[in-house]
């Protein structure tokens, strides 16, 4: 009864992998990539000018007072379907591989730093006064600089990944693939939601702040998925560490901004330390129980450092990709 059931919910799970397979396929086209950074542009260049138009007195008031009033909004606005974009390439590398999904994290938070320093830049006088503005310049140096050490951190991370092994490759990938089509519909539910709150109710987004909390969940998950196809105490350690370093992120959104910013190192510099002391600390071959016996998924990087390695997967190798030799 429990092998049908479990047969089951492998078919289930295989469907669900083709129709991600078919949303992927049509997001990765290079057709889709250039109208969507056309329609960036060209929204960027209207709303630039309808607030500029406003400004200047030439639309009426009756139109003019939904406009905002900081002449940035149309940088955040941009920044934020940037990031918009970042969450879906997020959501759909989670089936590629979780090192990856975490540097993509790692890519949306120097990118929320960089925003949220555009943000405050509206809210300083004008001319700009040393005296009043101190605090708030400080706070825009702070938020900047937060999002230019994550960067750095992102480049290191992405020196420091190794490709995991697991036992039922294609069931893993595919469980991993049924659990982002699920977080990509949640992301759908949770653009119409906030752009509700936002453009109605005239209330600030909390998109960011919700999402990573579904990313947390997420996170979890794929961390008892992987215990599931590879009970090993090295990979649960890695992922959960994973795991920890998105709840960081998700308090420093919620936190004020010199605490959000520090977090947001911290949680980086986290994340960094994760992933030296997993590839510093492999697991001995001579361990059946921690040492992995097949690569997961070839990824763009490679892990530096590895004693033992061997070319098992020749295209992984051409990439640069230094792959654990398997038991």
């Amino acid at each position: 009864m429990l092998l049908m059931q479990t047969e089951d919910m492998g078919t289930v799970v295989n469907r669900l992998a083709l129709v991600y397979d078919m949303i992927r396929n049509t997001w990765n086209r290079p057709k889709i990539a250039k109208c969507l950074s056309m329609s960036l542009l060209l929204l960027f260049a209207g709303s630039t000018l309808a607030i500029a138009l406003n400004f200047l007195g030439f639309i009426p008031a009756v139109v003019g007072r939904h406009f905002p009033g900081n002449p940035f909004a149309a940088i955040q606005l941009a920044f934020t379907l940037v990031l918009a974009f970042e969450v879906i390439d997020l959501i759909f590398s989670l089936s590629e591989s979780v090192s990856l999904a975490v540097r993509k994290q790692l890519e949306i938070m120097a990118l929320i730093m960089l925003r949220d320093a555009f943000k405050d830049i509206g809210l300083l006088h004008d001319p700009i006064s040393l005296v009043e503005d101190t605090d708030m310049l400080l706070q825009i140096a702070i938020t900047a600089l937060a999002g230019f050490i994550l960067f750095i951190v992102r480049g290191f991370f992405t020196k420091l990944q190794y490709i995991q092994n697991y036992t039922d490759m294609e069931g893993y990938v595919n469980a991993k693939k049924s659990v982002s089509l699920l977080l990509l519909v949640i992301f759908v539910y949770l653009v119409i939601y906030d752009g509700y709150h936002v453009v109605l109710l005239k209330q600030e987004t909390m998109f960011f702040h919700l999402f990573y909390t579904c990313l947390i969940f997420t996170d979890i998950f794929l961390v008892l998925i992987g215990q599931y196809f590879t009970p090993s105490f090295h990979v649960t350690f890695r992922n959960s560490g994973y795991a920890a370093g998105t709840l960081l992120m998700r308090i420093a959104l919620g936190a004020p901004h010199h605490a959000g910013a520090l977090l947001c190192v911290f949680s980086g510099f986290y994340i960094l330390g994760i992933s030296w002391a997993t590839v510093r600390f492999l697991p001995s071959p001579d361990n059946p129980q921690e040492h992995a016996t097949h690569v997961e998924v070839p990824v763009a990087y490679s892990v530096k450092g590895l004693g033992n390695t061997a070319p098992a997967w020749p295209q992984a190798e051409d990439a640069g990709i230094r792959v654990a030799k398997s038991a």
